[in-house]
Formats: C-alpha cells, structure tokens, sequence
C-alpha cells in the first residue's frame, strides 16, 4: 500500500499507472519518470503522490516529466501531499471551491500542495494552474505553484495559521498587504 524512496536514486519508469493498492506514493531524487496524471485511476482513495526529478537537467529525457490535468480528478478526503518537485512538468487546471467538469479541488485538511517545473528544457510547456487564491485549502503547510500559472485574488483573503512556505511564480494578478500576509509564514515569494 506504499511505496516510498527518497535519496539520490535514480529511478525511471515511463508511466504512472500505480496499482490500485498503493495509497502513499512518493519517490524523490534524481529520476526520470514520465507519465500522466490521467494515468493513475484511483486518485480517490490515494493519501500522498510525490514525484522528483532532476533539478536543471539539459533535456527532457534526463529528467521527470509529468503531464496531465487535475480538472476532473476527484482526490481523496484524506490526501495530505501532492508534490511534482524539478523535473519538467506540463501540468494544467483550474482550482476551484468546487469540484466541476472545468476545475478541480484540493482536500480541505491537505498539508503540502507543490507542482514545480523548469521551463527551460521545453520553454513552451511548464504548469498553467488558474484560480483564485482564496481556494486554496487554509490546512496548508506549505503552497509552492511555480510555472506558468495565473493565480489571481488578493493575498490577504488566504488566511491560514499553519502555512510556513508561501510560493507563488508566473502570471499571477495577486494584490494585498504584506503586513496581512499569513501570521505564520517563514517562506513568502511571488514573482
């Protein structure tokens, strides 16, 4: 039911369909797994996904690379950690309060919610998430959204007392006062 490696492996696989049983699946390091999101048929009863790939690798076949959209994915009540780290990831979606054809939302006590992707192996692909700020779940530790991603809302409408890294990178049309930015956060980036 779980599947975890961390360290300096070099793991490659070329897709992610997962066995039904597994419900933690995290491999971090220096990978090369290709895949797709839609690949995965059971994303209502997984816990934790997380995904490494080579961080600043010269192609794309040298590194993880993880496509798909989390629209229409209906992820489990108890799911606490959805990473995508390095790599070069072409994730899309549009998070919502509400879970419709054309959006997707996160679980309200999820911990850690981070796609990343480097841009410059294939500098026309990369993460398009769209959202408001606001619909991020407040139970968040850490919220790292890099690519190109067009987050909108004021900053100060996410309130939450548990988040410590406060990411957020691409065509964003955030606003708000820094002095009512998350009381906890130790981490805080737009850019």
């Amino acid at each position: 039911t779980s599947i975890k490696i961390f360290g300096n492996n070099t793991i490659t696989a070329t897709s992610l369909a997962i066995p039904t049983s597994v419900v933690k699946f995290r491999i971090l390091g220096n990978n090369t797994i290709h895949g797709s999101l839609q690949d995965i048929s059971h994303w209502s009863t997984i816990e934790e996904f997380s995904v490494g790939g080579v961080r600043n690798a010269p192609s794309l076949n040298q590194t993880s690379y993880i496509e798909g959209t989390l629209n229409n994915i209906t992820f489990s009540g108890s799911l606490k950690i959805f990473q995508l780290v390095d790599g070069c990831n072409s994730v899309l979606g549009q998070i919502s309060n509400t879970t419709s054809p054309r959006t997707f939302q996160l679980p309200a006590g999820m911990e850690v919610f981070e796609i990343r992707g480097e841009n410059a192996v294939i500098p026309f692909k990369g993460n398009e998430l769209y959202g408001a700020i606001a619909n991020f779940p407040t139970s968040l530790k850490t919220l790292v959204v890099s690519g190109n991603n067009t987050i909108s809302g004021n900053i100060n409408t996410y309130v939450s007392t548990s988040i410590s890294t406060f990411v957020i990178e691409g065509d964003n049309t955030l606003s708000g006062l820094l002095q009512n930015a998350p009381a906890n956060v130790q981490l805080f980036q737009i850019t």
